[in-house]
């Protein structure tokens, strides 16, 4: 017999035993909730935690004041301290009266608080060069004609170019991949903004012939501390008290100097303490939890299948294909929670956005990716209980199993 129809017996064997089956797809839809919010912790989607946790924002005190070269004069020597992960400029150049380009470091994309992952309208963050991300509702001017305007509306698609003609071959082709909604503090800048790889940015600055000293601007910089905020509590200096350290020293490098806001921006590790320990709950319940009650419930299907199992394995059925069958039970009940708790999850997600936040932005984004490494631990996890018990079960004879009963 195949091992399909092995698989689809064991799905119907689950779902025939309601009064077992019904309890543990409710424990599973909850331990599910909480795998999936533990990846997520690690998903850079969520930024705004990431940032949390090593993120020390300086910005700057208003548009077109801090200069590249300004900016690298106060932060450069940060980036030679074994404590800092990485010095990130965000910075942009004046296209014109109403437009301005800014270029980012696609590997740090969850580090700026007025774009993120989850401020997209549509598509997706951009990754590498050639694509681009505009603000919702971008649009070009395209013609005018006496007191009337022709735009343009640039969406999800479109390729904009930078150069001097249509056969310029030096031409900058970026296409767009998302548009995004301005956090509030960004919305108050009445420009059109589009975001380029850093690379890309660094070419149309070239092509423009701009000094990247003093014609391009910051407008944030974000220090991050090394180190992997978790686990750096149990393992070399915390990193919570690196950032502490480093907002202190920032703070007395911008003092009296009116290009900067007075205060850096971030989250002292007081603050942070009780988020960490949650997360190392969530963790342990996580992992742990779904081991012990993967266990349980094998537990129980081996001991209540004992006499199926028997007789199974009498009229000809090897240890192996009773092993598949009840492998598919238990699949059966993890999978049913898994997509269970990923739709309340998604609900929970969109309730707050609407009601919470009010769609400015959304506080969390349920990627594909996590769904996926969630499923794939709630998978895993199951597997050992149902090992280490209808071994032992199948090990036993079928007359002795019958003699039982």
């Amino acid at each position: 017999m195949s091992t399909l129809r092995l698989l689809i017996k064991g799905l119907r064997f689950g779902t025939r035993a309601k009064k077992r089956f019904i309890p543990f797809l409710v424990v599973y839809i909850f331990l599910s909730i909480v795998t999936i919010f533990l990846v997520g912790q690690f998903d850079p989607a969520q930024q705004e935690d990431l940032l949390s946790d090593k993120g020390v924002v300086v910005t700057a005190a208003n548009w077109d004041v801090v200069t590249l070269q300004a900016a690298d004069s106060i932060f450069s020597t940060y980036k030679a301290r074994g404590d800092v992960e990485a010095v990130l400029y965000f910075r942009y150049i004046n296209f014109g009266p109403s437009l301005r380009i800014f270029g980012i470091d696609t590997r740090y994309t969850w580090a700026w608080n007025d774009v993120r992952p989850n401020t997209l309208a549509k598509g997706h963050f951009i990754s590498h060069r050639g694509q681009a991300m505009v603000s919702e509702d971008f649009s070009l001017d395209a013609l005018t004609v006496g007191s009337t305007k022709a735009f343009v509306h640039a969406g999800i698609g479109t390729v904009l170019s930078f150069g001097t003609g249509a056969n310029d071959p030096n031409a900058i082709n970026v296409k767009i991949v998302g548009q995004f909604k301005k956090s509030p503090r960004a919305a108050e800048d009445t420009r059109e903004w589009i975001i380029l790889s850093k690379k890309d940015f660094e070419s149309l600055v070239g092509i423009l012939g701009l000094n990247q000293n003093t014609d391009v601007y910051v407008r944030d910089v974000v220090i991050l501390a090394a180190g992997n905020s978790l686990l750096s509590a149990f393992f070399g200096k915390d990193v919570y008290e690196t950032v502490d350290q480093i907002a202190n020293q920032v703070t007395s490098d911008i003092s009296g100097n009116s290009a900067w806001d007075n205060t850096p921006t971030y989250t002292k590790r007081a603050d942070k303490l009780q988020k960490r320990t949650f997360a190392v709950f969530a963790a342990v319940v996580g992992i742990f939890g779904t081991l012990f009650v993967s266990i349980i419930y094998s537990y129980l299907i081996t001991r209540f299948r004992n006499r199926e199992m028997a007789i199974l394995k009498a009229i000809g059925y090897k240890s192996r294909q009773i092993q598949i069958i009840v492998l598919g039970e238990i699949i059966n009940v993890a999978l049913g929670g898994f997509i269970i708790g990923l739709l309340l999850f998604q609900l929970v997600i969109y309730v707050q956005a609407v009601f919470l936040y009010n769609q400015i932005y959304y506080r969390w984004v349920l990627t594909s990716v996590t769904s996926f490494l969630a499923l794939l631990a709630i998978v895993i996890f199951s597997i050992p209980g149902f090992l280490i018990l209808s071994r032992r079960s199948l090990s036993i004879r079928p007359i002795e199993i019958l003699r039982q009963m």
